[in-house]
């Protein structure tokens, strides 16, 4: 462990969606900061895909919005919900969406893009900046707070050295399970179990066999399979979601099981589709009872 603590004004903890976005508000206001996030890079996965109005207007202010919407849905596939038995069987219907349309009540408009890109937009601003330190790789593993600021252990994940960190301010941006958060015992409230799900990362082409269907949403609806299929690009990257049974176990989502699932809720047996990434979740409703 370094003798000399490093000192920053904020010390960040998470490289998420809401790490980045404070790093880069930080930066943006002259305030330096330090981001630690225990992962590697930013997300390989996209998970959450819907930016809101509000947001898309903070966006825009931060001057990011136009990168993440060039890396995201394009307009045309963000207008209808598709009911069928498969991607590209029969239909039972569409719902048509004017959520994603521009308004006259606002200079922005919502969109859809996956995290993986949104994230990488983000860090791209933040370190433009020139006030965000952002290290990758580093966990932190504790920290104390005085009545001056507070002090953190943070762990390089590659070589396992240590060193410490002070700072004036500790933002929590470590997720739903939040280390930080549940170290300083601020319960949640809400719901915490409201089912578990898989989503399946992978490129696939379905050329001609779409037709005019443009949906960023298609619930399937068979007798052999359920699920959501989730336009990630609008071309080639799609999200398969699939709820999970109690006896289903994620070491049984083999690359030929995700392919199967793929094929079935494609409507297409022979679809050549390259599996990238399987993740697994559970759905919940909870927030933080305090925030400061």
């Amino acid at each position: 462990m370094s003798e000399e603590p490093v000192e920053t004004p904020v010390l960040i903890v998470g490289g998420g969606p809401v790490g980045l976005a404070c790093a880069l508000l930080l930066g943006r206001f002259g305030v330096r900061s330090l981001l630690v996030e225990r992962h590697p890079a930013t997300s390989h996965h996209p998970k959450a895909m819907a930016i809101m109005l509000r947001t898309a207007e903070l966006l825009r202010q931060w001057g990011v919005v136009d990168a993440i919407r060039a890396a995201g849905v394009p307009q045309d596939w963000l207008r209808q919900i598709l009911f069928a038995t498969s991607l590209t069987g029969e239909a039972f219907g569409t719902v048509e969406v004017n959520a994603y349309e521009p308004t006259a009540v606002s200079p922005a408009q919502a969109l859809r893009c996956p995290q993986t890109a949104t994230e990488a937009v983000l860090r791209r601003a933040a370190e433009a900046s020139g006030h965000a330190t952002l290290r990758f790789g580093a966990a932190m593993t504790g920290f104390e707070q005085d009545a001056d600021g507070v002090s953190a252990t943070i762990r390089d994940v590659a070589s396992g050295a240590t060193e410490t960190v002070r700072a004036r301010y500790l933002l929590a941006a470590d997720g739903a399970a939040s280390g930080v958060r549940e170290a300083l015992g601020i319960a949640r409230a809400g719901p915490g179990d409201m089912g578990h799900f898989a989503n399946i990362y992978h490129r696939a082409d379905f050329g001609a066999r779409l037709g005019d269907r443009r949906p960023f949403m298609a619930n399937i609806i068979s007798e052999t399979m359920g699920g959501g299929y989730v336009a990630v690009n609008g071309r080639d990257l799609w999200l398969l979601h699939v709820h999970l049974e109690p006896e289903d176990r994620p070491e049984n989502f083999t690359t030929a099981a995700a392919q199967d699932l793929v094929r079935r809720a494609a409507g297409v047996p022979d679809l050549e589709a390259e599996i990238i990434s399987i993740g697994f979740w559970t759905m919940s409703a909870q927030i933080a009872k305090r925030f400061r």
